[in-house]
């Protein structure tokens, strides 16, 4: 079913009516003779338009350094290797793992 311009207009009205009147969804609905599902089904529609989408921040990596000869690796089951060119405190591997 396609929405037309004039019932998206109506629900926008109606939205709006009920916010302004401080009744509950179900009580507007009764008296505007609205189907309730049709009221909540538009309300969803029109919060879901209304949510700023997310964005996303740069985040500025450090150059990687390769070291031939590190003293420790630790190596995560997802494939993830940490690579260290001076003994790491032990508490801070505890952090890690």
């Amino acid at each position: 079913m396609q929405v037309t311009k004039l019932d998206s207009k109506l629900m926008d009205s109606l939205l709006e009516r009920l916010k302004q009147s401080g009744k509950s969804l179900s009580q507007f609905c009764k008296d505007e003779n609205v189907a309730t599902q049709q009221l909540y089904y538009w309300q969803k529609k029109r919060s879901r338009k209304e949510k700023p989408k997310p964005e996303f921040i740069k985040i500025a990596t450090a150059q990687v350094r390769h070291y031939e000869n590190p003293i420790c690796e630790i190596h995560f089951p997802s494939g993830i290797r940490i690579t260290f060119n001076t003994q790491p405190d032990a508490n801070f591997i505890k952090q890690l793992v």
